[in-house]
């Protein structure tokens, strides 16, 4: 009764919170922050990918084939669920917005039931609240791009994972498997993270077994069915969606011709600004290195004595079961939580915390050696970085009440207990400095956003006898309800820079779809294309957000 023996002992910090707080309050709270702070009702776009993803589900829903019509590099799977969203609400950009608010409501959820598992209640609901504070993360929640549903499919599945082990129900397995592969149609990057998740469904299942010798929990059956639920529901989903190949969202990205053409990007620079981003957190992840470095220490002695016990079982015909000497994530009793009964302070750790350490470790050194880096993989950083610095809050916090704050004041001073308050007063000071750097990036869209409006009246203004629009912003196709040609409607900058654009496709497109109005605000290289092809044929006017082009001579 190993379960009731710990619920006995559990500390007074560590009592459960209700769940309607992390099942509605969290949700909610997260929604009303959102939209009181977010203008996602009069942005005109939070990113050029907003337009990207708008603008295919716009063509698959009047009938456009992915990937045979409507050039794309990524997965279907936004496409597709966008598709609906915007036949029942109308090609409404606001209505976008709050679907993939959704999904980040799923990731914060997601997130805040295992740090309940990590930290406790009371340090999760912070845990949670400093997330939503790390950088781009409101903006991200809020802009209609694939990387926040894989990233909310990708942490609900370590969940289900984590549920199984604890309730041993197959449903979770299956769930967690299936979750994965929604993740990876959503945007393949989400790749790297799970074999981390396989090694925690070897590593946390108890009793340990010698890893030839199926027992009762089988630990190996159960990461290969995991493995194959994933591969089977990633291609009969890839089937359904009409998937030609990888070639077709996943393969583009390591093209050497792609990577070659950002050989003048600094990853290690830009990474190096995702952790600045979050100096705040990273301070606090240090005090999380005290439990985590005995919990390492422990892994290595149980890792010898498993395969100790196992090279002596092989000689008995009966099974061998070999335990932790000191398992810290109970399954027999679901309500357990690990690191919330022990002290920061306990040699044997808990193995749960290794995986954001093992995360952080294995993007950050993934990110520094890939081309190009976007500010959206900033959240690969900050969800692993936020769980540690929540756990290093704990540890300091405990480390303060274990040392008897007043008592050392008057023995010490300050001296004692000073990297802990310094840590916590830095977390608190620069919750509003990052609020305001939001507040003035939403002021600048918003500005950004009125010169928009300048060149979508000019659109409108000037009649065209063709319906389609040429643009390399494809949210002024969607404002204006114009379809854009399926073969651009994916004109992003890995695109062109691997020179899959050129001037002999754009005479095809102007001849196949009679094309009269050409935006261009992006990229240089394509303006040069138009007036490589069209020239003396061009009317021009210059905006302070792009350069609007009507054919005139020689458009017959």
């Amino acid at each position: 009764m190993q379960g009731a023996a710990n619920s006995k002992t559990q500390p007074m910090a560590a009592r459960s919170l209700p769940n309607w707080i992390f099942n509605l309050l969290l949700p909610f709270g997260l929604w009303l922050l959102t939209l009181l702070i977010m203008p996602i009702a009069t942005v005109f776009q939070f990113d050029t990918d907003e337009g990207q993803e708008l603008v295919k589900a716009i063509l698959y829903n009047r009938g456009h084939a992915l990937f045979t019509e409507i050039w794309s590099d990524q997965p279907p799977l936004l496409t597709v669920v966008l598709a609906p969203w915007l036949r029942l609400w109308g090609d409404s950009v606001f209505a976008s917005r709050l679907l993939i608010l959704g999904f980040s409501t799923l990731l914060v959820w997601a997130f805040a039931q295992l740090l309940r598992r990590s930290v406790g209640d009371r340090y999760a609901l912070i845990g949670a609240l400093m997330l939503i504070l790390t950088a781009n993360f409101l903006r991200l929640s809020v802009s209609v791009m694939i990387g926040m549903p894989a990233l909310a499919c990708l942490l609900f599945s370590l969940y289900a994972l984590v549920k199984h082990q604890e309730s041993q129900r197959w449903a979770w397995l299956v769930i967690s498997g299936v979750a994965a592969s929604l993740s990876l149609q959503f945007k393949m990057f989400t790749i790297l993270l799970l074999p981390l998740w396989g090694l925690y469904l070897l590593v946390s299942d108890r009793p340990i077994h010698h890893p030839f010798r199926f027992g009762t929990r089988r630990p190996w059956f159960k990461l290969c069915l995991w493995g194959g639920i994933i591969l089977i529901a990633f291609w009969g989903l890839g089937s359904l969606l009409g998937i030609v190949s990888l070639q077709d969202f996943f393969l583009f990205h390591v093209k050497s011709d792609v990577k070659n053409a950002f050989v003048r990007e600094h990853s290690l620079r830009d990474v190096a600004l995702f952790y600045a981003q979050e100096l705040d957190y990273g301070v606090l992840m240090l005090w999380s290195f005290v439990p985590l470095s005995q919990t390492i220490r422990t892994l290595f002695k149980d890792l010898s004595g498993f395969f100790v016990s196992g090279r002596k079982s092989k000689s008995d015909d009966s099974f061998v079961e070999v335990r932790s000497p000191n398992p810290t994530f109970s399954l027999n009793n679901p309500k357990y939580i690990s690191v919330a009964n022990a002290r920061w302070g306990n040699p044997r750790g808990d193995y749960f915390n290794l995986i954001p350490l093992l995360w952080l470790i294995w993007v950050t050194v993934f990110l520094t050696q890939h081309k190009p880096i976007w500010y959206h993989h900033h959240m690969l950083i900050a969800l692993p970085l936020t769980w540690l610095a929540t756990l290093g809050l704990k540890v300091g916090v405990e480390r303060i009440r274990d040392r008897q704050l007043w008592q050392q004041l008057r023995q010490q001073g300050w001296r004692g207990i000073r990297p802990v308050l310094l840590a916590v007063a830095f977390l608190l000071l620069a919750a509003p400095v990052k609020l305001t750097v939001l507040h003035l990036h939403n002021q600048s869209l918003l500005q950004e956003s009125q010169t928009h409006q300048q060149v979508l009246a000019q659109i409108q203004a000037e009649a065209s006898k063709s319906p389609w629009l040429f643009t390399d912003i494809p949210m002024y196709g969607v404002y204006t309800q114009r379809p854009i040609p399926p073969e651009i409607a994916t004109l992003s900058r890995k695109r062109i820079a691997a020179e899959d654009f050129s001037p002999e496709l754009l005479a095809e497109l102007i001849a196949d779809y009679d094309l009269q109005q050409f935006v261009i605000g992006r990229f240089p290289k394509v303006e040069g294309f138009l007036n490589e092809v069209l020239p003396d044929q061009l009317q021009t006017t210059e905006f302070a957000a792009a350069t609007y082009y009507h054919r005139t001579s020689g458009a017959e």
